[in-house]
């Protein structure tokens, strides 16, 4: 499964999923990210394209390598967290 990256603000971006993705959808992506409102990158996991699609229209993705969270403690998930597992 490829990881993406956006760049956004986290209460913004977490309020456009919950406005497009009810809660059984919302479990076939993962999102990781760092619990603060400034502009940041956001890295998703999904297989589902056409969520990926959604996304991409407002937020735009850029494939790239999930990065290892065990360098900080700061990283928080939100979604289906076990898509993140292989770096855990």
């Amino acid at each position: 499964m490829n990881c993406y990256k956006t760049a956004a603000k986290w209460n913004a971006f977490f309020e456009f999923i919950k406005q497009n993705f009810d809660a059984n959808t919302q479990g076939r992506i993962g999102f990781m990210y760092r619990p603060t409102d400034d502009l940041q990158d956001i890295f998703i996991k999904s297989a589902d394209k056409n969520m990926l699609a959604t996304i991409s229209k407002k937020y735009g993705l850029t494939p790239c390598e999930q990065p290892g969270n065990f360098i900080d403690s700061d990283w928080r998930y939100t979604g289906n967290h076990s898509l993140f597992e292989d770096k855990l």
